[in-house]
């Protein structure tokens, strides 16, 4: 599954971007069932240092660790999806 949304072309400018639009979709879709941006965050920050890496987290290298999407985030991608991608 995360080889095909990695695949959908990113509409979002270059400038700022942290994380690549596959990886906000993968943890959404596999978050399908839950209701809101929160519980997606939520389910992120669970995710141990290998899970991330796996799923494209960004890595933060003064933490020195992959970091993962934040509410704001996620709302932001989701809210602006264009509707040919839903």
């Amino acid at each position: 599954m995360f080889d095909c949304l990695d695949e959908v072309e990113d509409y979002r400018s270059a400038w700022g971007q942290r994380y690549r639009l596959g990886t906000v979709l993968a943890l959404a879709a596999r978050l399908a069932g839950f209701r809101g941006v929160t519980a997606f965050a939520q389910f992120a920050a669970l995710l141990d240092q290998a899970q991330r890496q796996a799923v494209g987290c960004f890595y933060s290298p003064s933490r020195r660790c992959y970091t993962t999407t934040s509410i704001t985030t996620f709302h932001n991608i989701l809210a602006t999806l264009p509707l040919s991608l839903i």
